[in-house]
């Protein structure tokens, strides 16, 4: 199976994976078709990364409230 960048949606095969469409842009540009798995999981990382952040954040804000 391949990785690939297709309408700024990264696909492992033909399954899509859930990485913002913004994340994608950050690391592989614009650019369509196949991406290394090294980029492909760089991408997995921040999406990752930024969706924790966003949790702790609402964690956060719900103890001050």
């Amino acid at each position: 199976m391949t990785w690939n960048v297709k309408d700024g949606r990264l696909y492992f095969g033909r399954d899509p994976v859930g990485v913002r469409r913004v994340v994608v842009e950050m690391v592989v540009g614009r650019e369509e078709g196949p991406v290394t798995e090294e980029k492909a999981r760089h991408m997995i990382r921040m999406e990752r990364a930024l969706t924790l952040r966003g949790l702790s954040q609402s964690l956060r804000e719900e103890e001050t409230a």
